[in-house]
């Protein structure tokens, strides 16, 4: 099934600068802006709101910032997880879709947060799983420079894998809640993951409430080197979409 998406290239950061438009209306820094722009991509008919994110105030241009910042090129620049609430309450059926790093996040925050998120959403959300493949980004989390490209898949791929497991580490029907048994959950049905990788190491289990479904898993990616569009592959479980 083919979906059509937008993917806010800025993320949840400057919008519009040196444009004539800029600064009427409305403030980047809050979240009305981002509000107006899922309900105009719901009632368009699009499946997906997909907001990129980075992790630095680049300095590729002459080794220095300057020209990143006069031009509001990808800094400054929000924690989009920080948005998704309010985007959630202004779309019924739109997916939207955080970029979370598998380079940096330790999978148990990733897991809990994206889990508590889908809570909130009734279905709605999906994770953009990236790598993040600056040195830049590697010095702000006490690395001298990225890992190599494979081993950095190679870390997102068990990165994924730790996350999904901690959320299947409670089973569907966990939580009884009776009253008159004085049982809220049942603990045989909440497992410890048990995970030691060559990354990771995560004892489980999770203590966000079990999920009903999982988010969906999103990937932005090119097709062939014929075409100039970019697509995103979705995945659910094992299974492609669909969205709401």
């Amino acid at each position: 099934m083919l979906h059509f998406g937008w993917f806010v290239g800025h993320g949840f950061g400057v919008q519009g600068w040196g444009t004539p438009g800029y600064s009427l209306g409305y403030d980047w820094k809050k979240p009305a802006l981002y509000q107006d722009a899922v309900r105009a991509f719901e009632q368009s008919g699009l499946d997906l709101f997909i907001i990129e994110d980075s992790l630095t105030v680049p300095d590729t241009y002459g080794g220095t910032a300057e020209v990143s910042l006069a031009h509001a090129s990808f800094a400054p620049k929000h924690d989009p997880l920080a948005l998704v609430p309010y985007l959630l309450s202004a779309t019924e059926h739109l997916g939207i879709v955080p970029t979370v790093s598998a380079s940096f996040y330790p999978p148990f925050t990733a897991a809990r947060l994206l889990a508590t998120l889908q809570h909130f959403s009734e279905g709605q959300l999906g994770w953009n799983v990236v790598t993040s493949g600056s040195d830049l980004a590697a010095q702000n989390y006490g690395l001298d420079q990225q890992i190599e490209h494979d081993l950095r898949y190679e870390k997102a791929e068990e990165f994924v894998d730790v996350v999904r497991r901690l959320w299947r580490s409670w089973e569907p029907d966990a939580i009884l809640e009776d009253v008159e048994a004085g049982v809220f959950a049942d603990h045989t049905k909440v497992h410890p993951i048990n995970h030691q990788g060559d990354f990771f190491k995560v004892r489980g289990p999770l203590n966000t409430a079990p999920l009903p479904e999982e988010p969906v898993l999103v990937q932005a990616r090119r097709f062939s080197p014929r075409q100039s569009v970019r697509g995103w592959a979705c995945r659910r479980g094992d299974r492609l979409g669909p969205w709401r």
